[in-house]
């Protein structure tokens, strides 16, 4: 650590590997969303935005990557996805123990 900014990691996960990994769409403009999955985190408001970016045809996709803290919260995430008609496009991962190995396939970071 330098000043509290981590290093970055010694073995980061290529955009290939992890898209192919998680059948994401490699063309997309890919956002991701890393932490606890619970309201407070505001998971629900990156999918109403992605839904709205795509209202507006910018074809967009969002990763979700968390330890799940409140599982009807995820399954209500889920039931949006499928109501926005964005389940292509919303990936949920579990928690991740190194995630700076994946920043650096994400376009965008929130």
């Amino acid at each position: 650590m330098y000043l509290g900014v981590a290093k970055a990691p010694a073995n980061p996960i290529s955009r290939d590997e992890f898209f192919l990994k998680y059948h994401l769409n490699r063309e997309l403009f890919t956002v991701g969303l890393l932490g606890r999955i619970e309201p407070a985190k505001g998971q629900h408001l990156a999918i109403e935005a992605v839904a709205l970016l795509h209202e507006q045809n910018y074809q967009v996709q969002l990763i979700i990557a968390g330890y799940c803290m409140d599982t009807s919260y995820l399954l209500s995430l889920k039931k949006l996805c499928q109501e926005k008609n964005l389940s292509q496009y919303v990936c949920f991962i579990d928690f991740i123990e190194e995630p700076m190995r994946i920043m650096n396939t994400l376009d965008c970071l929130i």
